[in-house]
């Protein structure tokens, strides 16, 4: 049988706080967006009205918050880790963002956007302002993302590559 196919969840993206040892995820079944401590217990849903495909999670330890992109809705979020304070970031000149990452450190923002005719990793502080793209050339369908905080180094997959 076809249901017997689908699972209940649809995990695509995780993220960990380090600070209370909880890992996020987003959930395009749902969608919703979920957290549960790494000790155990049960998950609890931290967001789950006006998403439409929720995919990349990252989490600011120090400012105590997580942003996610949304595929379907063509956004970027941001709000507390308990879902509170929710507000939207960016939600123009977005065609379908996926990974994202944060550097807290240095209070910046990281995210790719899988536009099929203009791909590209864009950059903006946390509170999202000096917005810009980063990388645009020889790029195929930026997907993936990731930083080494110490050497700041930006790594990215990319599925047409």
């Amino acid at each position: 049988r076809s249901s017997d196919l689908v699972p209940d969840r649809i995990i695509v993206g995780v993220a960990y706080d380090c600070v209370d040892k909880m890992v996020y995820w987003t959930d395009i079944s749902g969608p919703s967006i979920s957290r549960a401590s790494i000790s155990g217990g049960e998950p609890t849903v931290v967001i789950k009205t006006g998403l439409g495909s929720p995919e990349g999670i990252t989490i600011d330890h120090l400012g105590r918050n997580i942003f996610w992109t949304d595929s379907q809705e063509d956004k970027i979020e941001v709000a507390k880790l308990d879902g509170s304070q929710r507000r939207v970031l960016f939600d123009t000149d977005l065609v379908n963002p996926r990974g994202i990452v944060a550097d807290p450190a240095k209070g910046n923002l990281y995210w790719t956007d899988w536009n099929r005719d203009a791909p590209k990793i864009e950059t903006s502080y946390m509170d999202g302002t000096n917005r810009r793209i980063l990388v645009r050339d020889d790029l195929g369908l930026p997907n993936g993302l990731t930083m080494d905080p110490y050497s700041s180094v930006l790594c990215w997959t990319d599925r047409k590559s």
